[in-house]
């Protein structure tokens, strides 16, 4: 009887004496979505992990099962992160002109050296426009969503991310951090937005699989409003062809998922900074 689900391969007593297991391309695709959802779990802890250590400054028993936690965590990101890399060597065995593997985009960020410049002059993130324009919390609020923390001093974020409590968790990092934060699950909606707002948002976080519209759909959409937004990806696992098709059309990085609150601080500044450094801002 054939299992419920594909084991690894490299698992089991038959790999013994250096046999391998071939995947189909449906277990291929099976274990993608299944190391993205364990990506996404394991983003979710990590974010709760942030949020008790704070609350948690007084009581060292709890500060010694949430560094317990955090360091579960970690091992399990190795692990998926092996599972994928496993997936993509089988992927290119598997077709002579799959797109090149490695680290590249998928273990640490890449920031990109393209020019990428406001186009009403104003520093990322303004109030308003130098023309006048309606102030982005009205236009949001007029489409039904808030602004989070918009008083922060930092630049407004579009963060979009079909799992609730990933967006949320994301989102108190952020405006912990002193970011505006606007935080939509539907892509079709975020899309709406932007078109709005564009010229306001100093940074765009997507992620990559969503329903309807994935991250790569959006990222063209919001490429034809705006040829210059600044972009980046976060995602459990993003396929190698198309980030790099994405790369190659603008895209400024790729944040993989789970990230800690200082990695993605961290990654999202160099953005930033990166590109008011190539516009003197």
């Amino acid at each position: 009887m054939k299992p419920d689900h594909p084991q690894m391969p490299g698992y089991g007593p038959e790999t013994h004496k250096n046999q391998s297991i071939m995947l189909n391309r449906e277990e291929l695709e099976w274990l993608k979505r299944s190391a993205n959802e364990m990506n996404n779990l394991l983003q979710e802890i990590s974010a709760s992990n942030y949020r008790m250590e704070g609350l948690s400054q007084q009581v060292p028993e709890i500060r010694q099962y949430l560094a317990i936690t955090v360091q579960s965590v970690e091992r399990a990101s190795k692990l998926t992160a092996s599972m994928l890399q496993r997936v993509r060597d089988a992927e290119l065995g598997m077709s002579s002109d799959s797109a090149p593997s490695g680290k590249d985009g998928f273990g640490s960020l890449r920031v990109v050296s393209r020019e990428h410049s406001r186009h009403d002059g104003s520093a990322a993130g303004a109030g308003l426009a130098s023309d006048g324009s309606e102030n982005p919390a009205d236009i949001a609020a007029e489409m039904g969503f808030t602004i989070a923390n918009p008083a922060g001093p930092n630049e407004l974020v579009l963060m979009v991310d079909d799992e609730n409590a990933v967006l949320m968790l994301a989102k108190m990092m952020l405006t912990d951090a002193g970011y505006r934060v606007i935080a939509i699950t539907d892509p079709v909606k975020a899309q709406h937005v932007f078109s709005r707002i564009h010229r306001h948002v100093g940074l765009v976080i997507l992620d990559f699989a969503m329903p309807v519209m994935d991250g790569g759909e959006l990222f063209d959409e919001m490429r034809m409003v705006d040829p210059k937004a600044c972009v980046v990806l976060s995602s459990g696992f993003a396929d190698q062809a198309k980030l790099s098709r994405m790369l190659s059309k603008g895209l400024k990085g790729f944040i993989p998922k789970p990230y800690s609150p200082e990695k993605l601080l961290f990654q999202i500044r160099s953005v930033l900074d990166l590109g008011a450094r190539r516009t003197g801002g």
